[in-house]
């Protein structure tokens, strides 16, 4: 997992703070890792947490891609089968220089934010739902920020992240892209 606050930038090492807001919503992130070549990405950042709020962390490990479905289960490492969620944060990189939408497919809550914009707020109880941000235009081989935070009410619980471009076709965005 690597991060930085030096926009597109690809070199190594990176540290810093990421700040993300919108919809109301601030937070900020201190990292301090070293980056992956383009196309070894290893997965973003994954904090779970015991309580909807993101107040009660758990455990933290790597995750790539978001591509969850525990059904009425627990993620696991003492995680509560309801009322938990999940941030996962990092970067992703591109493959190519030009517009992508993002896609979040949820069984509760979800916000993400891609280039420190927020892009998707649907921070509610609901059915797994689809939600397609606003184009937005990124540069191949770039690595950009990403946090995606989650959260699971009761009985069902998924989270699925995906992009698409003109030249790449909707896909759950793959562990390689994700740093």
């Amino acid at each position: 997992v690597a991060y930085s606050v030096k926009e597109n930038a690809v070199a190594s090492p990176r540290s810093g703070d990421i700040t993300v807001s919108g919809g109301g919503i601030t937070r900020t992130f201190r990292v301090t890792q070293a980056a992956a070549p383009i196309g070894a990405g290893e997965g973003l950042r994954a904090e779970y947490y015991g309580d909807r709020s993101l107040g009660a962390l758990i455990m933290v490990l790597t995750n790539g891609p978001v591509d969850f479905n525990w059904g009425g289960g627990s993620p696991g490492g003492g995680v509560p089968a309801d009322n938990f969620s999940v941030r996962w944060i990092g970067k992703v990189a591109p493959a190519f220089s030009e517009e992508y939408t993002f896609n979040t497919k949820t069984d509760d809550g979800v916000r993400l934010w891609v280039d420190n914009r927020l892009l998707i707020d649907k921070w509610e109880d609901q059915p797994a739902a689809s939600w397609t941000s606003a184009p937005i235009s990124l540069v191949a081989g770039n690595q950009y920020n990403i946090v995606m935070e989650y959260y699971e009410n009761r009985v069902n619980a998924e989270a699925h992240l995906s992009w698409a471009s003109a030249s790449q076709p909707r896909q759950v965005i793959p562990k390689d892209r994700l740093y």
